[in-house]
């Protein structure tokens, strides 16, 4: 957080990459609505956050009618290209932390929903007797999150020409006799 990045390790088809990029700096609005998530006070912010391109969560159906009334509706699968962000966070812990890429609030998050993707706080130690270091990963092929959403686009349209023909890609290992 002091850098203001993130490190992740990330394997695609047998390749190891080190995504490191910039923690997203969100225009956070804080509403003023509190609830209790365990035994703290949260506090109920919210921003919007551009979708990454892999982020499956941000996919949402929308319905498409058609002027029969005999044909089944049709679900169209869309992306959108901005999402809202809600996050509870609490002051009583003033640490501007939080789950995945969410930071920048004054108080620790709590809970963050995001499209179809809620993360939880499920347990909080302060300040433990045995602390745990923790170590940012360092192997593998150093990237930025564009260009390894992009390079895994690539192959997911190779994969997708090589097996899409017939489900085999060619004959799958059986011989016909």
């Amino acid at each position: 957080l002091k850098d203001g990045e993130w490190i992740e390790q990330r394997d695609m088809m047998g390749k190891t990459f080190l995504i490191k990029d910039s923690i997203p700096n969100l225009e956070w609005k804080i509403t003023g609505e509190t609830r209790m998530i365990g035994q703290y006070q949260a506090i109920k912010a919210t921003a919007v956050k551009n979708n990454n391109e892999l982020d499956f969560s941000a996919f949402r159906r929308r319905g498409r009618n058609n002027s029969s009334d005999d044909k089944k509706e049709e679900k169209v699968a869309e992306k959108a290209s901005q999402i809202e962000v809600v996050a509870w966070f609490t002051p009583q812990i003033p640490v501007q932390h939080g789950p995945a890429e969410y930071a920048g609030l004054p108080g620790l998050i709590l809970e963050v929903n995001s499209g179809k993707t809620t993360l939880l706080c499920s347990k909080i130690v302060v300040n433990p007797e045995d602390k745990e270091e923790i170590k940012p990963a360092t192997k593998g092929k150093e990237t930025n999150e564009e260009e390894y959403n992009v390079l895994f686009n690539e192959k997911m349209k190779e994969m997708s020409e090589r097996f899409g023909r017939g489900g085999r890609g060619g004959g799958g290992g059986r011989g016909r006799g």
